[in-house]
């Protein structure tokens, strides 16, 4: 998908499948984004029906029920991708997290670890 900012382009490379891949990469050393950066600027830029597929996605992909950290609570409330949908509503023990090894993580350049107890990637980075 192609990107542009600030008259630079840069190319969204999105892959559901493993093995992983870089989010994006970009074509000029000028201006540089980590790939989280990248791909929130790739997903402003989509359609409403594209985000809700790629919500989808996310869901599908995500590893969240398998980790230890994970409650019953939050499988009630069907409650998952705590990276971008931010915290649990009822989690609040660390047990291990699964976070650095989810699909979702990898695609979209996540940094961090236990969302489901300290917010999304974004609320991370600015300290919210």
């Amino acid at each position: 998908i192609p990107c542009y900012s600030n008259g630079q382009s840069y190319t969204l490379i999105h892959r559901m499948a493993s093995p992983p891949v870089k989010a994006w990469s970009v074509s000029t050393e000028r201006e540089k984004m980590d790939a989280f950066e990248g791909s929130m600027a790739a997903k402003a830029r989509m359609s409403d029906g594209e985000k809700k597929n790629l919500e989808k996605q996310n869901r599908d992909m995500c590893l969240c029920p398998t980790c230890p950290t994970y409650a019953d609570c939050a499988k009630k409330k069907k409650e998952l991708v705590f990276c971008f949908e931010g915290k649990s509503s009822c989690i609040t023990t660390s047990k291990g997290c699964h976070c650095s090894g989810c699909k979702v993580a990898v695609n979209f350049g996540l940094t961090n670890i236990y969302y489901c107890l300290n917010g999304t990637e974004q609320e991370i980075r600015s300290g919210q």
